[in-house]
């Protein structure tokens, strides 16, 4: 068989018709060997090589911790010693995981309900106070332009 004529009793060959002889036989796959097992993707591979145990010496002796903190630690110090880049990296994962932030307990709760209580009472006091400065004004007013009438 000529290559011209390849695939041509069965159908035509092309685009996703390979020559008859070329394809799949039945019960024939296409990647025998599959997808390999346990293949691990990026982030699972960086949090294996950050949670691997380092030891460190220092204070009290040598100490066994995990990559992720000798980071976080060299880069707090860092901070401390006034590296504006590992200040700028440290407050980034501040903000990012929200370390500091937290629902006020029930005694900051009743503050903050004062404090807006306190607040509306001085929004009604000022309120207050432009009104009767408004009138105070308004009559100010009249009696320069009828200087008579008082």
């Amino acid at each position: 068989m000529n290559t011209f004529n390849r695939g041509k009793k069965n159908g035509s060959v092309g685009y996703g018709r390979p020559p008859v002889e070329w394809r799949f036989k039945p019960g024939q796959s296409g990647n025998p060997k599959g997808r390999p097992k346990n293949r691990k993707n990026i982030a699972a591979l960086l949090k294996d090589v950050l949670d691997r145990p380092v030891k460190i010496r220092g204070g009290g002796g040598v100490r066994n911790i995990t990559m992720m903190q000798a980071i976080l630690e060299v880069t707090a110090n860092k901070a401390v010693a006034g590296d504006p880049r590992a200040s700028t990296t440290i407050m980034q994962f501040v903000e990012k995981l929200e370390i500091f932030k937290y629902d006020p307990p029930e005694v900051y709760a009743r503050m903050t309900r004062e404090a807006d209580e306190a607040r509306e009472k001085l929004l009604r006091l000022i309120e207050t106070k432009i009104q009767e400065g408004v009138e105070a004004e308004l009559k100010r007013g009249r009696e320069q332009q009828d200087p008579e009438s008082r």
